[in-house]
């Protein structure tokens, strides 16, 4: 009697163990192996009841069958999971497609090979049986270069008097850079996650007031991808700090930022050491008095980024900024005294990149459409007699203007595009090409 009675217990334990083990199996799961702490959580419709902080070394788990987590209560159904770290200055953002019965992973890199101290954070989903679904960019991890973005500026969104202008023509740029996204071997083009093409630059003058309708517009035309777009300040969007809280304060994205200030940040795609400086480089505003057009003190921002970041390595860097180099952006008020940006911000600036492999400069300010000629968008920048450096006007979005940008191990390519309201993209004119060396 016992004895049948220990045979029974026995094999109850078993049978538990067993349903423990199939249920845990079943579950989705989000697991931490970064070194910083993640917030994580699967909508169903509204935020559902998996909205959960990571610590890491961490997982939390939510069974299939859970139709909170679940709708479907089919572990092969698709889900979202969307992960943002939850440090106060790493600002990562990412959303992939998460199998009920899965399991996404959050890891990180050492870049420490690099000088950079902050690692990478990257995310891989997986499906039942060890089948990898997504995943998101690593910083450095491949064994070649292959780094692809887009450019434009300008989009300039503007209420005046109840009408809409510039809306059409520069919802259409974002529209094609959006759709070239997608269409750039991604695993699934609506979460954007593993494209060829990592992101879009937005060099300034984001709306024309900075009125929250007209940024409202910009938000609108970039629904989807706002976390793939690493947008600055121009000199139009200096009314209120709408725009400035916007494009630091209120925002991740997908590549974790090597140093955050306000508002500037930079970003590492691959071993390319990319620097977002807003409106000019400089510490001061312009000598016009007009002090609302203050540089927020990038001149220093640059200085400590380029030493923490790149210091020696001499690996290639990108930065963009809104003012260009062009006589419409060089322009006086009268006699010596700038309109937008001084002899002497420049001077400071080509100071503070002396030394640095700086292969390309992004600006926007200066109109210009899709036809424009090379030697116009194109031009080359030098002071003190040093080596001079490639720039580009990358404005106008209301122009229906961008920039397809690749580079790989032997070359920086720039392909001028257009696009008009209701028509295809197209290409213009001839790629520039730079060597990498």
């Amino acid at each position: 009697m016992f004895s049948a009675m220990r045979v029974a217990g026995i094999a109850f334990c078993i049978a538990f163990l067993v349903v423990l083990i199939t249920t845990s199996a079943s579950a989705f799961r989000v697991t931490n192996r970064s070194g910083v702490k993640i917030h994580a959580w699967v909508p169903t419709g509204h935020r559902g009841n998996f909205d959960v902080r990571i610590h890491a070394g961490r997982e939390e788990s939510c069974h299939y069958s859970n139709k909170d987590c679940n709708r479907s209560g089919d572990p092969g159904s698709i889900l979202e999971v969307w992960i943002d770290s939850d440090d106060s200055d790493s600002h990562f953002s990412a959303i992939l497609p998460l199998e009920a019965g899965g399991e996404a992973i959050i890891k990180d890199e050492d870049r420490g090979r690099l000088g950079v101290n902050r690692k990478n954070i990257y995310v891989e989903s997986w499906k039942r049986g060890n089948v990898l679904l997504a995943q998101t960019h690593y910083g450095i991890g491949a064994t070649s270069r292959d780094v692809r973005f887009l450019v434009t500026g300008d989009p300039q969104y503007f209420k005046f008097n109840g009408e809409q202008r510039h809306r059409r023509e520069s919802d259409a740029v974002f529209r094609a850079m959006v759709g070239q996204m997608s269409a750039s071997e991604c695993n699934y083009p609506r979460y954007l996650a593993g494209c060829k093409i990592r992101g879009m630059i937005v060099a300034g003058d984001l709306t024309q007031q900075a009125k929250g309708l007209e940024m409202d517009w910009y938000r609108d035309a970039i629904t989807g991808a706002a976390r793939f777009a690493y947008d600055g300040l121009g000199n139009h969007d200096y009314n209120g700090g709408t725009v400035k809280d916007y494009i630091l304060r209120d925002r991740r994205r997908s590549t974790v930022a090597t140093s955050v200030g306000d508002p500037h940040y930079s970003w590492d795609w691959h071993d390319v050491h990319l620097v977002q400086l807003n409106l000019f480089v400089g510490n001061n505003p312009v000598d016009s008095g007009d002090a609302r057009y203050d540089p927020y003190h990038s001149l220093d921002f640059l200085r400590r980024d380029l030493r923490d970041n790149v210091g020696g390595s001499g690996r290639p860097v990108i930065l963009i900024h809104h003012y260009g180099f062009d006589s419409f952006s060089r322009e006086r008020v009268s006699g010596d005294i700038p309109r937008w940006w001084g002899d002497h911000h420049r001077w400071g600036y080509w100071d503070a990149i002396a030394g640095y492999n700086v292969k390309a400069i992004f600006n926007g300010h200066n109109h210009l459409g899709p036809e424009s000629k090379e030697e116009n968008w194109h031009l080359m920048w030098s002071e003190k007699g040093g080596k001079p450096i490639h720039t580009f006007n990358a404005a106008a979005a209301l122009m229906g203007t961008f920039l397809e940008v690749k580079i790989d191990n032997n070359n920086l390519t720039v392909q001028r595009w257009g696009v008009k309201p209701g028509e295809a993209a197209r290409t213009y004119g001839n790629p520039v090409t730079i060597p990498m060396r």
